[in-house]
């Protein structure tokens, strides 16, 4: 579907405004970076690409979770990490 996309915006007015070529990275990129913001009413309302965010890696035994309060995205231990090992989320963003 991506590439689909991507190559219906060859020679389009969208690619004035980002090269096909780029436009397909970013959107390959989004589904592993993008972090879903949820409503009061625990629906999702969007997504975020907070890039800082982004570097933080995922894991099948991760050692913290995350949550937007406010503007920012807040990093919780989920157990003890130990120095210098290396902080690590979900795969399933829970």
């Amino acid at each position: 579907a991506v590439r689909l996309f991507t190559q219906s915006a060859r020679g389009s007015p969208l690619e004035k405004v980002i090269d096909a070529d780029d436009l397909l990275v970013a959107l390959s990129i989004l589904p592993l970076n993008a972090f879903g913001l949820i409503g009061v009413d625990s629906e999702e309302i969007g997504v975020a690409i907070p890039p800082m965010a982004a570097f933080v890696n995922h894991s099948c035994l991760p050692n913290c979770t995350r949550r937007f309060e406010g503007m920012h995205v807040v990093y919780y231990s989920i157990r003890d990490i130990r120095a210098g090992e290396e902080v690590s989320i979900s795969y399933l963003g829970r």
